[in-house]
Formats: C-alpha cells, sequence, structure tokens
C-alpha cells in the first residue's frame, strides 16, 4: 500500500532552476536533502510545475538523438549547503567526463569480482552467494553502514518499515566480508562506530558506568540511542563487545597494525571496561556474576542472573583484547585482569530437553533457577540463538573443541533447529563452524523455500511473513505456499486473530547470514589454524578462493568423488602458516610456486601441518610428488538467460512482451 496524494512525504520541498538543471529542495526530520537534474546531449528548457515537481523539457529538434540524463542528490549528512553541492556535481560533468567514469567502474568491479570465487555443486545457491556480494560491494561504500532493511534498494515505493538501526541486525550485513576477501567494504561500518565512541561514553555514563561505551540495541548511525530503556533491551549489554569483534576481525585478516593501534584496540578496550566495572564477586561460588542482565531480544525478563550472552562476550572479547595487548605490547596489568575474570566467570547455563538431549540455555533467575522456567518454553526453540552464540558470532567454542559438553550442546540445539526460524538466526552458521554441513545446508535450503520472496534474489527478514495472506487458513502449508502472496487486506490475520496490517519490505540479513555460512562451509581461520572444507554437505563438489586469517589467500578444490587435489595458498604477509591437514595420516609436500617452477619447500606430518611463508610469495600443498596432476582447474560459466527455479523460490522473470 502507498500514498496516492501527491503531496504525501514530499512536505517542505521546494523547486528551481540554475540555467539548465532544475532542483528539488526538501527538509524531513533532522535531515535537508537537494537533488539536481541536467540533460547533456540535447538542448532543454527548464519548468516549475509546482513546489514538489519541476521538469525538463526537451526541444525536440531531432528524432533520433543519444542523450545522458544526469542526477545528483545530496544531502546535510554530506554538505552544509546542499543545493550548491548537487548543482556543481551535475555541472561537473561531461560526456568525456562520464565515459572516463564507465570506465573506472568497469575496471574496479572487475577487480572486486576477481578478489575472491566460490563454486558450488548447487548453482542456485551459489546465485545466492554472488548475489550477497554484489548488494553489500553495491550499498557499502559510502559514509555510513548498510541499512540492514533493504539497503539501497525498497519494494513498496518509499515505504521503508523499521527505519531505526538494529545492531543485531546491521551488523549480520559485516558478517563474513573479510572471508570473501571484501574486507575494505567493512570500513563504513567500523568508522562509524568509531566515531560513535563519546556518545557511546555518554550513554554508558547516563547507565551509571564511567570510561566506558555502551551501545543500546536500537541506535542510529549519529549515537542517539533510541528505545534503550524498553523492557525487552533495557539490560541487553552486548552490542558493543559483538561490535569490538568485528574490529578484531578485520585486523586479523589486513594485518593493519596502526588501524589495530589508533582504532580497534581503544574500541575494544572500552567494551571490555564495561564489563570489568558491572560484573561483581560471588564469594559463596567463586566465581564472577552480572545482575540484572538479559539476553538479547528477550522480552521475557530483563532482571536475569549471568546470561550465557554476556558470557561470550566476556570471553570473547576479553580474549581478543589479551591477544591485541600482547601484539601491542601495552597495558600488562590489564592483561592479568582480563585473565583473571576469564578464569572466574560463571558457568554456562545446561539444560536437558526431553527428545533432544542436553543444551545450553539462556540465563538464571535471580533464585537461582534456570530461565526460562520449563513451562515457558511449550515446545523448546532457539528462536533468537542466543545459546549458540557460543560459537558465532563470539568464537568461542569451534571444531577444537569437538566432543566437549558445550560443544554437544550446541550439537544438539543445531540439530534441531526449528523450521519456522531462520530471518535473523545465525544457526547455519553456527552448524559450518562445528562441522555440520548437511544442518547448514538444510537450513540455507529452508531459509530460501521461506523467504526468498524477491525474484532479483531479495529476502523478507520476518519469518512470519505468510500471516499477511488472505489464503493462508486454506492452505496446507501456507508457511512456503502463501509466501509469495502479495494480496492481502484486512482479512487477512495472525494466528491470535489480530489483523494484519501492510507491512512489506527486503531485509539484507538472511542472505548475508547464508554467505557466511557457506564461506564458513569452505573455510575456516577461527582458531589458529586453516580448515578447508570443514562442513562439506554429503555428495557436494565445491572450489573456492577465500582469505584465511594471517593473510593468507586459500584456493581449493573438491572433487565429486571426495578428493582434494591440492591446497593453493598466497602469504600476503609472510605469516607462519598453520593449516589442518587435509589427508590425514598422510605425509604432504609443500612447493613455493614461482611463475616458472614449483620449488620442493619441505614434507610435513602430522594434523596440523606449519611453515613459515615469505611475503607475497605462492606456495602449493599436496599429499604426493607427481605436480603434473596439481594444476588448479578452470571453471567456466554462462549468463543466466531465464529464470531459476528452486522449489517455491525463483530468481528472475519471463518476459512478458
Amino acid at each position: 500500500y502507498f500514498s496516492k496524494n501527491t503531496t504525501s512525504g514530499l512536505t517542505f520541498t521546494k523547486t528551481s532552476n540554475s540555467g539548465s538543471a532544475i532542483v528539488l529542495e526538501g527538509k524531513l526530520e533532522g535531515l535537508e536533502y537537494t537533488v539536481a537534474c541536467k540533460v547533456l546531449g540535447e538542448n532543454t528548457i527548464p519548468g516549475i510545475i509546482s513546489s514538489n515537481r519541476v521538469e525538463l523539457e526537451s526541444s525536440g529538434q531531432t528524432a533520433e538523438k543519444d542523450i545522458t540524463i544526469v542526477v545528483s542528490f545530496v544531502t546535510s549528512n554530506e554538505s552544509s549547503n546542499t543545493q550548491k553541492t548537487a548543482l556543481e556535481l551535475v555541472n561537473n560533468i561531461s560526456l568525456s567526463n562520464i565515459q572516463e567514469e564507465k570506465k573506472l567502474h568497469e575496471s574496479e568491479w572487475n577487480k572486486f569480482w576477481k578478489q575472491s570465487f566460490v563454486h558450488l555443486e548447487n548453482d542456485y545457491i551459489e546465485n545466492i552467494y554472488y548475489l550477497r556480494r554484489y548488494l553489500i560491494a553495491s550499498a557499502s561504500r559510502g559514509k555510513l553502514p548498510v541499512v540492514f532493511n533493504g539497503g539501497l534498494w525498497t519494494w513498496n515505493h518509499d515505504v521503508r518499515n523499521w527505519v531505526t538501526p538494529h545492531h543485531w541486525n546491521t551488523q549480520q550485513q559485516y558478517w563474513g566480508l573479510c572471508v570473501q576477501n571484501d574486507g575494505e567494504l567493512m570500513l563504513p561500518y567500523l568508522n562509524t562506530y568509531y566515531n560513535l565512541i563519546s556518545k557511546a561514553q555518554d550513554h554508558a555514563l547516563a547507565r551509571g558506568v564511567k570510561n566506558t561505551i555502551l551501545f543500546s540495541e536500537p541506535h542510529d548511525f549519529f549515537g542517539n540511542m533510541t528505545f534503550w530503556d524498553r523492557a525487552d533491551m533495557l539490560n541487553n549489554f552486548t552490542p558493543a563487545s559483538q561490535i569490538a569483534g568485528l574490529f578484531w576481525e578485520y585486523f586479523q585478516y589486513t594485518q593493519d597494525s596502526v588501524f589495530l593501534a589508533n582504532k580497534a584496540y581503544p574500541f575494544m578496550k572500552k567494551a571490555a571496561e564495561f564489563y570489568i566495572q558491572s560484573i561483581k564477586w560471588d564469594s559463596l561460588n567463586k566465581h564472577y556474576y552480572i545482575f540484572p542482565s538479559q539476553a538479547y531480544e528477550s522480552p521475557r525478563s530483563n532482571q536475569l542472573l549471568n546470561p550465557i550472552t554476556d558470557r561470550n562476550c566476556i570471553l570473547s572479547n576479553f580474549s581478543n583484547c589479551i591477544k591485541a595487548a600482547q601484539f601491542l605490547d601495552v597495558d600488562q596489568n590489564k592483561i592479568k585482569e582480563w585473565k583473571n575474570l576469564i578464569e572466574h566467570i560463571w558457568p554456562i547455563p545446561y539444560r536437558s530437553i526431553a527428545g533432544i538431549g542436553e543444551v545450553i540455555d539462556l540465563a538464571w533467575y535471580k533464585d537461582g533457577t534456570i530461565f526460562p522456567k520449563i513451562d515457558d518454553h511449550g515446545k523448546w526453540l532457539n528462536a533468537m540463538s542466543q545459546n549458540t552464540s557460543i560459537v558465532y558470532p563470539s568464537g568461542v567454542l569451534g571444531l577444537n573443541n569437538k566432543g566437549t559438553r558445550a560443544f554437544n550442546a550446541v550439537s544438539n540445539i543445531i540439530k534441531n533447529h526449528s523450521a519456522s526460524v531462520n530471518a535473523i538466526s545465525p544457526d547455519p552458521i553456527v552448524a559450518a563452524r562445528i562441522g555440520l554441513g548437511n544442518e547448514a545446508l538444510r537450513m540455507i535450503d529452508n531459509g530460501i523455500r521461506r523467504l526468498q520472496h524477491f525474484p532479483q534474489g531479495f529476502f523478507y527478514n520476518i519469518d512470519h511473513w505468510y500471516n499477511l495472506s488472505i489464503y493462508k487458513d486454506s492452505l496446507k502449508n501456507p508457511e512456503l505456499s502463501a509466501q509469495r502472496d502479495y494480496i492481502y487486506d484486512e482479512r487477512s490475520h495472525y494466528p491470535n486473530n489480530l489483523p494484519s496490517k501492510p507491512f512489506v519490505q527486503c531485509g539484507l540479513e538472511p542472505i548475508s547470514i547464508y554467505g557466511t555460512a557457506i564461506n564458513e562451509m569452505l573455510l575456516q581461520s577461527n582458531e589458529d589454524v586453516i580448515h578447508v572444507f570443514p562442513a562439506v554437505p554429503d555428495k557436494w563438489s565445491m572450489a573456492f578462493t577465500l582469505l584465511a586469517r594471517g593473510g593468507f589467500l586459500v584456493s581449493a578444490e573438491l572433487t565429486k568423488n571426495g578428493e582434494i587435489p591440492g591446497v593453493w595458498m598466497e602469504s600476503k604477509f609472510g605469516n607462519l602458516c598453520k593449516i589442518v591437514n587435509p589427508w590425514p595420516n598422510s605425509v604432504v609436500s609443500v612447493y613455493q610456486v614461482t611463475p616458472t617452477s614449483n620449488e620442493f619447500y619441505g614434507s610435513f606430518s602430522g594434523n596440523i601441518i606449519s611453515f613459515k611463508t615469505t611475503s607475497n610469495a605462492s606456495y602449493l600443498i599436496t599429499n604426493g610428488n607427481d605436480l603434473k596432476k596439481y594444476t588448479k582447474p578452470i571453471y567456466r560459466s554462462n549468463p543466466n538467460q531465464s529464470p531459476k527455479y528452486y522449489f517455491e523460490a525463483v530468481l528472475g522473470k519471463n518476459k512478458n512482451f
């Protein structure tokens, strides 16, 4: 639904012209903007129709002529004089400039696509993966982070629901970018949050904690902490630490020590300080505790003891702070303090669920009983994945912990993940992180079928879309068959019979989650060691060129018969390479690759292959001595010429003309 009233959304507008350019100026709440337009290659006459409409009329002397329309859009976020800047942009460009810009544009995209490579057994999912790269590359090159609910795009004209950025949703656009060798696209996010440190310090001080940072779950990119006192968000203290994790991740892949010293470490340290001042010592149980707190997106209570999400953030950020401080050779006393807190953190809240086994739950009530009460569960669900955050996004637990109590509990959660929970749950990534390739694929498959509503590849970011269909009650599986039914009105309703209102938006969270999960299925380096193909679905052939922590650009292929012919690696920074042996119980050979030859580097055995590298040198790792069969494969593809179908989902549309 959208208003047919031409004045709707265009209040406080003014139109004018400046020479051959036309101008529309507007004022919104807290924002001013100017749109300027000019035509090149044709004489035009400006015409002001009203305060919100201005036109350029062609003289029409030539019936067939190539023309170029130039449009600029400037807001008060970019310029203090939006009209002047907008006019400069359109007036300072010529047809020759445009051709130069086009060549530069094509060159930049060509370079971008060569930064990494992924080939999957399933062509439709591979298309989704590349679409994710395109969307984030198109939307994350400016000053501010991507807006999670559609990025640069909207579906329903100018309607964009949920305009306030939500931390949990926004961060998901930046998951997995470094692995894709797209780390530069993280900078708008990281620089924005670095610039918000003073605002986050003010918010922490208002909550009674000095010299630290605290972000509310919903906040804008100018530091306004909106809805911070809402009951379901009041005592969620995790955003700053999770943002800090992305600062650390960027350094791990880029090895940018200046960035670490000047931006990442200060942010990480201030996020850690909040917990240092907020946790207290439990002399009876001999561990630290926090109260009151709550797991993120937890509407049932904000008066909880020791949430699992706070625990994971403390372990993750404190461990990263220790590594950063050791790298920078600073804060020896802080290192001791962080280590002590890690060693005396509160325990994990485990619970046994009938038919599932032992799982990790969310927190404790103040009386020491586990939250939520078993009566509150109904059918046990992992709706927001707070209890798998120990794996992702915290990175506290991974393949190195296989067989432990916590690892087994997370595995139970993943294997029983509800089919109705998809939109913003990172559990596909968690499944890949712990080596459950079939489960990761099951969740990606399920999410595409339920949430990829739009034929251009966009996803919806709410699981209950199908409630908007007026046909829901007459369908056997409406959550699948009615997901793409855009015909709805007041007759449609939710299960509690409340009427559903028009609410349409495309969200970037699901496609980001599935792209990140695919990265983790192919390559992992989160435990100071590289794993190739750690979570492969049964009978899948795959290939990739992706980036590992420490600056190793890794290429590998998994054939149909399950063989890995070799692993190719380019060392960007000359760090020590540690890789899990792709051929268990086999002696491997390492060759240093040059443009003209392969020089034998050495033989290695054991579960972990470790060898020193040289900056910008390339290496080939094999389990044999016959190098002739270890050549990089070449994959070729053809442009899509018709729609692709994946059960209920479709990419593209048939011609209707």
